[in-house]
């Protein structure tokens, strides 16, 4: 049985935003994919996200459904692995693009995608100076 993860997202994140009081002073728009050979298995991903200001943790999918949604949501989880570890959790995350190549994309593919595009995020919000608390 799949377990819905824009929930697992959703609780996570609630518990997670009482410890996150910063937030980002403009929108930024940041690309993260991966593309490497892990012994005989290619791991291959990409998407292109938006982080804005919120009052509260908020996801935007895109209008995207079935396999696309499935693989939306690995690549939000991992944006989020970086973006809320680091205290900003006043933030709306959503998917603007997305590449799944039909035989080498994975849910753990996007997720790493998704930490490099968070992994971005947070490079430039630190050489901008551009969160607040």
């Amino acid at each position: 049985m799949e377990t819905d993860k824009k929930s697992i997202i959703e609780e996570w994140g609630a518990t997670l935003i009482h410890r996150s009081n910063r937030y980002i002073k403009m929108p930024l728009t940041v690309e993260g994919k991966i593309d490497r050979c892990f012994s005989a298995t290619t791991h291959k991903a990409f998407g292109r996200v938006s982080i804005r200001p919120a009052d509260k943790l908020e996801f935007g999918f895109n209008g995207y459904a079935d396999q696309e949604l499935y693989f939306a949501k690995w690549f939000v989880f991992g944006v989020l692995d970086i973006l809320l570890i680091e205290g900003l959790g006043k933030i709306a995350v959503d998917v603007i693009d997305i590449e799944i190549d039909p035989i080498s994309s994975s849910a753990e593919a996007f997720r790493s995608a998704g930490r490099d595009a968070g992994k971005k995020v947070m490079a430039e919000v630190k050489e901008k100076h551009l969160w607040s608390v």
